[in-house]
């Protein structure tokens, strides 16, 4: 399955986080919000979630991939 999540909420966190190297290592490999996420998702090593929490939540749930997309119909996040 795939998780729709709202680039408005990957521009929140990159606010938050900065560039490689300001709040997070400098090893990862993002340069604006929508990359963030999908660094994110995998891990920020390129690994999937269930490689690293098998037994995990987010990997019982089926859910293994992301779109980051604009618009509504999506997980949005709260900037507060």
């Amino acid at each position: 399955s795939t998780l729709r999540i709202c680039s408005s909420a990957c521009d929140v966190l990159f606010d938050k986080c900065g560039l490689p190297g300001e709040n997070l290592a400098s090893s990862y490999n993002y340069t604006d919000g929508r990359s963030l996420c999908y660094n994110a998702w995998g891990g920020l090593g390129g690994s999937s979630s269930c490689d690293y929490g098998p037994d995990s939540a987010l990997c019982q749930s089926g859910i293994v991939n992301i779109d980051v997309v604009d618009g509504e119909d999506c997980l949005g996040a709260d900037s507060q």
